[in-house]
Parts: structure tokens; C-alpha cells; sequence
């Protein structure tokens, strides 16, 4: 076969598809662990059990431990559970499955568009998968573990779109019942797929213009079907959404409706931007990075007056120009839930939401040449330079775009370092890079380029105090890499102090300051501290002991008593509340006092050598 017979053969495309996708992230397979792969794979306490693990996967929440307990997304980490039970903690598997399930998703859309547009855009469509398949927004999908949640997703909803598409053309229910059953393995992936319930039915009318009926009621089944699926997880985990924070998304707090359109359009405009120059992408983009503005403002009105031309050119052409409308509604449609419009988005934007949204792109930018050339989309051929040639262009910047951004998901160190030149404004980034520094640091053997981590990490702290003026926390972070790392007290008590100055500062901040005073000397300060702390955690039997031991070094042997006597009562089978009273008791002369209450320490912890040659003597 001669490359002339085989640009026509019907493989052609999913041949060339299939390898350019597998090229194109081929060098994401020597990646390591990077951002939120904690979630699904990272030392994640039921993936590593492997099959082992999969009914808690099935029977827990997506997140569980810390401080909330939010979503039910097993089906990922099932695939990670499976993984681990074949190859162990292998990455390279980890990202080869990845690249695999991008390569299955781009032969199903190539599939899904040929089954809507005909055998005669075949080449039409080809063009447009090219497009897609290097659009550099996927990197985020397909280069970080934690994301394949997005490729499983968009796997599925589009096997149940087929299979829905089959059902209203044969009237056969067992497509019925595989497009449900997809469905519902979608919506266990990442409850993002609803955008389905309208492309789905909407799609279908425009292509086959008929079976209107029969096309709603499909959108429907899948409507009911995501209230039951989402009213039977609310009700079995008592919740599964969770509380978004400032620097995740303004909004949160900013409940104003001309807040909410202007960053939303801000964001929708943003969107565009990337889906036709995609370059830089941000891992975390979030407060300050998208300007929460009013609506009105000239960004956000520009946007509004973009979004609202295009919906009306789209509706316009619809019975005019189905590629045109297609293109337009399939970008709107799969955008909107991710626009901070229905609900705020976590980091305001994110690249992957463009993952199905980009192929709106695909498709506009061919029909935009073809109207140019004065072709018809279904009369585009292979041999067709004037088409091809700048598509090709386009595909080849997107590829080495693409490429090159890989290279930055080797590690969440190389990933953030990278990005934050472009996010400097994102107190979430500057604030995730300080963290990498600092446990950067806690592996680091040399002192001298230890050292260096930690003032880059404080330097980053203070980027995110610059960035978000009105919180605490990079003050108190600061604070600690001075307490705990460089044993300066002087300075960390100065950070503690500035946190203090803000609501949103951690309590437990009163007891790392009196430990600072303890070490400087300040006893009175001290003291005064760790009783503001045992005010707010009144059953801290810790806080209790040390405040015993404070008093006593102060001289203050009446208050040392007390504190070491409540000490025992919230913690009577441990021994520093007992330790504290047998010193007390020898500062006054009383040694046979003394002495019981250092047995009853030894009772409690017989693992206490000093303490046993001590009371050997008394023996």
C-alpha cells in the first residue's frame, strides 16, 4: 500500500490519531508524583492495599481525614487499586495508563464526530482531531495522575452519548440500558459529566432533526438519573460537597450578584483566551489571578458582549450551519458549569475544564478555513495544501507547546517553580511553592543548601502576604520555619505576633509564642501566653504541664502545683504532670513527697531511665 492508498483507507485517521497521541505525551512517562496526586494514588492508604483496598475505595468518600470529608469518586482510584495489585508503586505504569486512556478518548471522539457528521467529513473531522489532540490545555488531563478522573470521565460520557445516540436511532434498549450504565460509571468518576444530560439530547436534534420527543425524554432519563445517583451519596456520606476558601475563589464570601457576573466573565473571556493562545497554563490559579471585579467593568462587559454574540450567531445557524452551531454550543454547554456562574469554581479557572470545551475550538477553526477557501467542510480532501497547511501550523506550535509543558509536570518542585514567574499574583501558588521548599528542605542533608530552601521558602510566604494582605497564615508559616528550623525565637515570636493581628490565625499560635518566650527568657510573657491558650483549649493537659514547669522556674511554686494537679486530672496516665510535682516538691525540701510522686511518673512510663537511677538511691 502506497501513501496515496493509505491517506484514503478509512484507518487513515485513527492511525495517524492514535500515534500523534501517544507521541505527544510519551515524555510525561518519567514523571513523578505531582499536585493533588495524594488523592488517588500518592501514599494513599486504600490504593496501596491494591484489590485489597477497593471495597473501603467503594464504601468511602473521595476525601476523607483532616479537617472535611467531601465527594465519592471511587472508579479512579479503583484503576490505581487494580494498578498497584499488578505492578506495585511503578509510575511509569501509573503515567502509561494515562497516555493510554487519552489516546482510547480521542479514537471514541473521533468515532462520536463521524458518527454525528457522516462518512463524507472524514477528512474534515480528521482536521479538527488534529486540533484537539494537541491542544496544549490537556497536558493538565493527561500529565497529572490525579486527573485522570477527567479522561475516565469524558471516556465514559461519551461511550453514553454513543450508546443513547444508538438507542434513538434502532429503538433497541439495550443501548438504553449501556448509555445509563456508562452514565452512571461516569458520574462515579467526577459528578462533571452532567454537562452531558443537555449535549446529549441537544446534539442528537441537531443532526438527525428528528426524534425531538424521544431526545428530550433521553435528557431527561439522565436528569433523573443524576438526582437519584446524587440524592442517594448526599444521603449515605450526610453531604459530599465542601467549603471553598477565599484564595480559592473570591466568591465565597463575596455573595454581591455584580461580583459574581463580572469574575464570571472575566473568567469566560479568559477561557477564550486560552483555547486560542494557549500559553502560559497555571496549576493553580485562583484569587488575584482572575480580577474580581464588578460586572461593568470594561473586561467583563467586553466578555459579556462576546458570550452573548456568540450564543446568538449559534442560535441563528442553527438550521443554517450545524457545524457552526455545533462548534459554539458544545464549547458553551460544557463551559457554563465551570464559569463561577451556577457555583464557584475551585481556583476560579482550571485547564482541564477545557478539555471538552476545546473542541468547540477544533471544530470552529476548520469551518473558519473551509468559509475562507469557499470549500464546503464535506468537500475537504487530504490533498487539500491551502486547508491543511495552516492547520498543520497550528498543530505544530500546539504540539511543541504541549511537549514543552510536560516537561513541567515532572514534579510538583519543577512544576511551581516553573509557573509562579506567570502566578505571582496567585496567593495559592506562591503559598504551594513555599510548602515545596520547605519540604524540600526536610530532605536535604547539606545545611548550607537547606538553609537556601527555607529563605526561599520564606520569600514565598511573604509573596502570598503580599499578595493577600488581609490573612495571617504566611505570617505564622514564617513564623515556624523560624521557631522550629533556624531556632530563632526572637524572630519567629515577631511573626507570630503579625498573625495575631489577623481573624483568621491559627489558636494554637499562643503556645509556640510562650515556648519562644520560655527559650528567650521571658517567663511573665511566657506565662501570660500559654493562659491565653489554656482559655481557648481549657483540657490541654500539655499546655498544663509546661505552665506548671514555667511557674516553677519563675518561682511561683503555689500556681506550679495547681497547673501540674490539672495536668493529672486531663491526663492522669501520663507522666510530666507527675514529673512536674516531684520537682516542685524537691525545690521545696520535701525529697519523700518527691519521691512518691516520681514513682507514680515510673508507674505510668517505667520506660524512664534517668528516672529509675534516680530513685535507685532512695530504694
Amino acid at each position: 500500500m502506497n501513501l496515496k492508498e493509505f491517506t484514503a483507507h478509512k484507518n487513515f485517521w485513527p492511525v495517524l490519531l492514535g500515534i500523534l497521541s501517544v507521541l505527544l505525551y510519551v515524555n510525561t512517562l518519567g514523571n513523578g508524583y505531582n499536585l493533588d496526586d495524594e488523592l488517588v494514588v500518592h501514599h494513599h492508604p486504600q490504593v496501596t492495599k491494591g484489590v485489597h483496598g477497593i471495597y473501603d475505595i467503594l464504601t468511602t468518600q473521595y476525601i476523607e481525614g483532616g479537617q472535611f470529608e467531601v465527594e465519592y469518586r471511587p472508579i479512579t482510584q479503583v484503576t490505581f487499586a487494580l494498578e498497584y495489585s499488578l505492578y506495585g508503586e511503578n509510575l511509569f505504569m501509573f503515567h502509561f495508563w494515562n497516555v493510554m486512556l487519552y489516546c482510547v478518548n480521542i479514537l471514541l471522539l473521533f468515532y462520536f464526530l463521524k458518527f454525528l457528521f457522516g462518512p463524507k467529513y472524514l477528512h474534515f473531522i480528521g482536521c479538527c482531531m488534529l486540533l484537539f489532540v494537541a491542544h496544549p490545555t490537556h497536558t493538565e488531563v493527561v500529565a497529572s495522575l490525579k486527573n485522570r478522573e477527567e479522561l475516565i470521565t469524558f471516556m465514559f460520557g461519551v461511550l453514553s452519548a454513543i450508546s443513547f445516540f444508538k438507542f434513538l436511532e434502532r429503538d433497541s434498549y439495550k443501548f438504553l440500558f449501556a448509555g445509563l450504565l456508562f452514565f452512571i460509571i461516569a458520574l462515579m468518576t467526577k459528578m462533571s459529566v452532567t454537562y452531558f444530560i443537555v449535549i446529549t439530547p441537544f446534539v442528537y436534534y441537531l443532526f438527525r432533526r428528528n426524534k425531538l420527543k424521544q431526545s428530550i425524554a433521553v435528557g431527561g432519563l439522565q436528569l433523573i438519573t443524576f438526582l437519584i445517583y446524587f440524592a442517594t451519596v448526599s444521603y449515605v456520606f450526610d453531604g459530599i460537597s465542601r467549603d471553598l476558601h477565599f484564595p480559592e475563589n473570591p466568591l465565597v464570601f463575596e455573595t454581591s450578584l455584580g461580583y459574581r457576573l463580572g469574575l464570571s466573565f472575566n473568567a469566560l473571556i479568559y477561557y477564550v483566551k486560552l483555547l486560542f493562545i494557549p500559553w502560559p497554563l497555571g496549576f493553580f490559579y485562583g484569587y488575584n489571578v482572575i480580577p474580581l471585579e464588578t460586572f461593568g467593568s470594561p473586561l467583563s462587559l467586553f466578555s459579556f458582549l462576546f458570550f452573548t454574540s456568540i450564543f446568538i450567531i449559534a442560535v441563528y445557524q442553527f438550521n443554517r450551519d450545524k457545524i457552526l452551531s455545533f462548534s459554539i454550543f458544545i464549547f458553551l454547554f460544557s463551559i457554563f458549569p465551570f464559569s463561577n456562574l451556577p457555583i464557584p469554581h475551585p481556583g476560579i479557572i482550571a485547564d482541564r475544564v477545557l478539555y471538552l470545551p476545546s473542541l468547540g475550538m477544533a471544530v470552529f477553526l476548520p469551518w473558519l478555513m473551509a468559509k475562507i477557501l469557499g470549500k464546503l467542510p464535506e468537500s475537504i480532501s487530504i490533498r487539500d495544501v491551502k486547508f491543511f497547511a495552516p492547520i498543520i501550523c497550528i498543530v505544530i506550535i500546539f504540539s511543541f507547546l504541549t511537549i514543552t509543558r510536560n516537561t513541567h509536570w515532572k514534579d510538583k518542585y519543577t512544576l511551581y517553580s516553573n509557573d509562579i514567574v506567570h502566578l505571582s499574583e496567585s496567593y495559592n501558588a506562591n503559598r504551594l511553592l513555599a510548602h515545596e521548599y520547605q519540604h524540600m528542605s526536610e530532605r536535604e542533608e547539606d545545611e548550607n543548601v537547606r538553609a537556601e530552601y527555607l529563605q526561599s521558602a520564606i520569600f514565598y510566604y511573604k509573596e502570598a502576604s503580599r499578595v493577600m494582605p488581609f490573612t495571617g497564615i504566611p505570617h505564622l508559616e514564617i513564623g515556624y520555619i523560624y521557631d522550629f528550623d533556624f531556632d530563632r525565637c526572637d524572630l519567629a515570636i515577631e511573626y507570630y505576633i503579625r498573625a495575631l493581628d489577623f481573624t483568621d490565625h491559627d489558636s494554637t499560635v499562643y503556645y509556640d509564642l510562650a515556648l519562644c518566650y520560655e527559650n528567650l527568657g521571658n517567663l511573665p510573657a511566657a506565662i501570660e501566653n500559654l493562659e491565653q491558650y489554656l482559655t481557648l483549649y481549657p483540657e490541654n493537659a500539655r499546655a498544663f504541664y509546661d505552665l506548671g514547669r514555667i511557674y516553677l522556674f519563675h518561682g511561683d511554686l503555689f500556681s506550679a502545683t495547681a497547673a501540674s494537679y490539672k495536668a493529672i486530672e486531663f491526663a492522669p496516665d501520663r507522666d510530666y504532670g507527675y514529673m512536674n510535682l516531684g520537682a516542685i516538691y524537691m525545690a521545696q525540701g520535701d525529697t519523700a513527697t518527691a519521691v512518691e510522686f516520681y514513682r507514680q511518673a515510673l508507674k505510668v512510663n517505667p520506660d524512664h531511665p534517668a528516672l529509675i537511677e534516680f530513685l535507685s538511691q532512695f530504694e
